[in-house]
């Protein structure tokens, strides 16, 4: 919804098919029709395949243009529920990795430790 309340996407179903209304704005609509649900279940499937096909490309070819600088970059550790960590504490906890390694306070999607108070599996 915008600020007055207005939908931003409306989808209709008629006895011939479907309509999707996508409000963009002032005097801008995007309109589509679909004969059947169907077919507007095969487009949604279609465009986020396509998005996805997109993403992975632009993942695929990063290392174009980032070079690797052989230090972590990202940091994994668990919190109690309700806590929200801080930036220095992530700062912390990314040294404590580079330093050390994967550890249970400090480690990454390849070495993931079970959450504390839990039997490892």
């Amino acid at each position: 919804m915008d600020e007055s309340g207005t939908p931003l996407l409306s989808v209709t179903q008629t006895r011939d098919g479907v309509w999707s209304v996508n409000e963009r704005g002032p005097g801008r609509v995007a309109i589509a029709y679909f004969p059947t649900k169907w077919g507007a279940l095969k487009h949604a499937v279609r465009t986020a395949r396509a998005r996805r096909r997109c993403r992975v490309a632009v993942l695929q070819r990063r290392r174009e243009w980032f070079k690797p600088h052989g230090r972590p970059y990202q940091v994994l550790w668990w919190l109690e529920v309700g806590r929200l960590p801080t930036v220095a504490e992530a700062a912390q906890r990314l040294e404590m990795l580079d330093e050390r390694g994967p550890t249970p306070e400090a480690f990454t999607f390849r070495a993931v430790f079970p959450e504390p108070g839990t039997l490892a599996a």
